[in-house]
């Protein structure tokens, strides 16, 4: 497991994060993240900076192949090259740092689950899901998490695998990706009842400052903190 230390002094920038008031931000490979906010926010170059640059072993899924050329890795574009990827008997053919930009055919919630499952089963890996509400979203009502996205989110831990959720919407993901998160990065939200599922990590009173805050600041939140503190830009 590697851990990313970022201590943060009041009004400082440290690298490309500072929080109002002070505070050290800490996130460990193995921990599990939630970041949301509207299309254009900066969801992405935030895990890019926070955690796929410092991390040696972890899976970029870019759902939207959106990201892929600003991330400098090779993409695999089906679970049968992932597999061989994790699992290659011969040191040579394995790849810890990678890209998988779904084929058409491996779009679906069934081959989601099958990445989750690749690699939790690999242990000591994190796993970055772009704009996970494609997954999950089916018309006007969301799916239920599948089995092995349950299993990283509360099993993981224990085998060394971390996760970071990215959605704009997060009323239009599983309640799990954003319960069971030791960090969450919420940008600007534009629809209440977006507002209203942040609430319930942050609590009530908090849902206002996810309308009005400026465009890419967020609202960073910890389990163990007694509110949100607001960040950015990053």
């Amino acid at each position: 497991m590697s851990t990313i230390e970022l201590p943060i002094p009041p009004g400082s920038p440290v690298g490309r994060l500072m929080v109002d008031g002070g505070d050290a931000v800490t996130i460990s490979s193995n921990d599990r993240i939630s970041v949301v906010g509207k299309t254009g926010s900066g969801k992405s170059y935030l895990a890019r900076n926070l955690v796929w640059e410092p991390l040696d072993r972890v899976v970029f899924h870019d759902w939207k192949a959106q990201e892929h050329e600003e991330l400098n890795a090779p993409v695999l574009s089906t679970l049968d090259q992932v597999h061989e990827a994790l699992f290659a008997e011969s040191e040579e053919e394995r790849l810890y740092k990678f890209v998988y930009v779904p084929e058409a055919g491996e779009h679906g919630l069934e081959a989601w689950d099958e990445l989750c499952r690749l690699v939790y089963e690999k242990g000591d890996f994190h796993l970055i899901g772009d704009e996970i509400k494609g997954i999950y979203q089916q018309g006007n009502s969301v799916r239920a998490i599948s089995d092995h996205h349950e299993k990283i989110l509360t099993r993981g831990r224990s085998r060394g695998v971390g996760m970071t959720n990215l959605s704009q919407r997060p009323k239009k993901i599983p309640m799990e990706c954003m319960s069971e998160a030791e960090h969450t990065f919420a940008f600007r939200l534009n629809l209440a009842d977006d507002r209203k599922r942040l609430g319930e990590i942050f609590g009530s009173e908090h849902e206002d400052r996810l309308r009005e805050i400026d465009s890419h600041r967020f609202l960073y939140y910890r389990i163990g903190m007694d509110e949100p503190r607001e960040a950015g830009p990053i």
